[in-house]
């Protein structure tokens, strides 16, 4: 093709192939997106060399050493928390079910109980400790493993189009899917040690050869298949937070189909069309059933060749659904009608999700009690996490912070948006009309603390409802209810930290995911580790008075919510002292 062919191409607006160069005026009306797409093929055009071999992988090497120098941190917190949590489960098991007669029993306990089968999952063996683990922690581990996964991409990949770095690099000497296939590669390589070194822990733990394999490969393969989700996701849309919300709601769907398909036979096949179900039917310890695996690797290569063919049919920065242009003369004229559109859509998911969650955890309470009531070993762990009241209400004391924890993460995220919206530049516009930085701040924060209290109203309400679904007493409503909302002030300390942070410095808004990850930690693991009190008191979640069960403290709940309001106090005044985008 002549360069008058090409200039004509490129002039009807059509793309020019690679290789190929593109005239000035070309470059100019296709806009500088394109050009730098092409700017590697351009350039050995005019030096009248040979085009870059690679074609779209061209810097793929340099790029994934990029990308997994800014995961030196993300990536070894979040394969601790996954190779961790079957590890130190497998310690448990000989605690919680010491006798044969036990594991019998709660076998038969699991398998009659349909809440805890949709929670947990099916439970096709405890006689073993390796079945132990695939019932109790390996639909956890794959759902966390499959949000890491989704995260990680879209961090990589829309969200560096959406704040215009890779537009910058793209500038340089790289190719069209080198960003892609960078981030895919990076997190398939991580997937795979995660793996490994889980099948290395749970063969050193004396466990059987094909259901460690099992184990550890449902981890990988399910982090690998919401990375797929996630990288078609990112090409969906235009934004990095609406990506994530696909590729959640993905995630949401695929464990909503898992627990339906195995709380009820009548509809047992939805557990094979959720890559979590798939986890748990391969059956590790329990049958082994090794061509499972076969089904998320097929999957895996159907998402990551549909990714690459989706960014081939679209532009850098832009998407398949392009986005709607507002109307010409807005209708918000305050900072409070602003924060709101951009806080509400997130906190009528959090409340949905919790008050799933609540109401499950409501339902399969008396399932709870089943399983530990001749159990005293168990009831020992139970008692270490919710004090040595009723059994009941040591359950509810147990389980209701570690909800709090996770709400906690929208107060993070509706703080963070602060941030979020500082670093996009769009932060920057807001402060540059009358808008004050009180307002702006104040306004965001003012979501993630109300927040707070909404979410464990609803997390209260919802889980009173499933515990009377069960046929308890309506006088444990109000009990329940105030056993959430006394979780708020710890909450609140948890938002100070992110306040505080996001006050500082853009950058540093990572700090209330520190701080809320610490919490977790303590929260799930900590009892199971028996970690010391030193260690466990750094949760403010540890302060908080053990309901419903024991006696209101108020003391410790003032003490705590005067320091989450230094914490945000000091964020507020360190906001107002800095540069935005400093």
């Amino acid at each position: 093709m002549s360069s008058r062919q090409t200039e004509r191409t490129a002039g009807r607006g059509g793309r020019a192939p690679q290789g190929e160069p593109v005239s000035r005026p070309d470059q100019e009306r296709t806009g500088s997106r394109y050009a730098s797409a092409s700017a590697p093929a351009t350039r050995s055009a005019k030096d009248g060399t040979r085009p870059a071999k690679g074609g779209g992988l061209v810097g793929v090497r340099h790029l994934l050493r990029l990308q997994l120098r800014r995961d030196r941190l993300w990536w070894p917190i979040w394969a601790f928390c996954l190779i961790l949590m079957p590890l130190v489960t497998v310690g448990s098991y000989e605690t919680l079910y010491p006798t044969a007669a036990d594991r019998a029993g709660a076998t038969a306990d699991v398998a009659s109980n349909p809440s805890l089968l949709a929670v947990y999952g099916p439970a096709y063996d405890l006689s073993t400790s390796g079945g132990f683990i695939s019932w109790r922690v390996l639909g956890y581990t794959c759902t966390l493993a499959g949000l890491v996964g989704l995260l990680t991409i879209i961090r990589h990949t829309r969200v560096e189009e959406e704040t215009g770095r890779l537009e910058l690099l793209r500038s340089g000497v790289l190719g069209r899917h080198a960003s892609l296939v960078a981030g895919l590669l990076g997190t398939f390589a991580w997937s795979l040690l995660i793996g490994v070194v889980t099948f290395v822990g749970l063969i050193a733990q004396d466990l059987s050869t094909t259901g460690s394999l099992l184990t550890g490969a449902a981890t990988t393969l399910t982090l690998m298949v919401f990375a797929g989700v996630g990288a078609v996701a990112a090409q969906i849309t235009e934004h990095g937070r609406t990506a994530r919300g696909i590729a959640g709601a993905v995630l949401g769907g695929a464990f909503l189909l898992r627990a339906l398909g195995d709380s009820s036979d009548g509809v047992s096949f939805l557990s094979w069309l959720s890559p979590i179900g798939w986890a748990q039917q391969a059956r590790p310890y329990a049958g082994d059933r090794t061509w499972v695996v076969l089904i998320p690797v097929l999957i895996i290569v159907a998402l990551t060749a549909t990714a690459v063919a989706l960014e081939n049919r679209r532009d850098l920065t832009a998407s398949l659904i392009p986005s709607r242009l507002g109307p010409a003369r807005g209708s918000m004229s305050t900072m409070a009608a602003l924060a709101a559109r951009l806080q509400r859509g997130s906190l009528v998911a959090w409340s949905v999700g919790l008050a799933i969650g609540g109401f499950a955890i409501g339902g399969i309470a008396d399932g709870i009690l089943d399983l530990l009531k001749d159990n005293k070993d168990g009831q020992e762990i139970l008692q270490r996490m919710g004090g040595s009241g009723a059994l009941i209400d040591t359950y509810f004391a147990a389980i209701i912070p570690l909800m709090a924890v996770i709400a906690a993460v929208h107060g993070i995220g509706a703080i963070g948006r602060v941030a979020s919206e500082e670093t996009e530049q769009r932060g920057e516009l807001v402060l540059a009309t009358a808008t004050s930085r009180s307002q702006f701040f104040g306004q965001h924060l003012l979501w993630a603390l109300g927040g707070a209290i909404v979410l464990m109203l609803v997390t209260g309400a919802t889980t009173a409802l499933g515990y009377l679904a069960t046929g308890a007493d309506a006088d444990q409503i109000m009990p329940l209810i105030g056993a959430t909302v006394a979780q708020v002030p710890a909450i609140w300390v948890v938002i100070g930290v992110a306040a505080l942070g996001v006050g500082v410095s853009a950058r540093l808004s990572l700090l209330g995911w520190v701080a809320v990850g610490v919490c977790m930690f303590i929260a799930w693991i900590g009892p199971i580790l028996q970690l010391p009190d030193a260690v466990m008191d750094v949760s403010p979640f540890r302060h908080v008075p053990t309901l419903p069960g024991a006696d209101m403290e108020w003391l410790p709940l003032i003490i705590l919510t005067v320091i989450a309001g230094v914490l945000t106090a000091v964020g507020w005044v360190a906001y107002h002292r800095r540069d935005v985008a400093a």
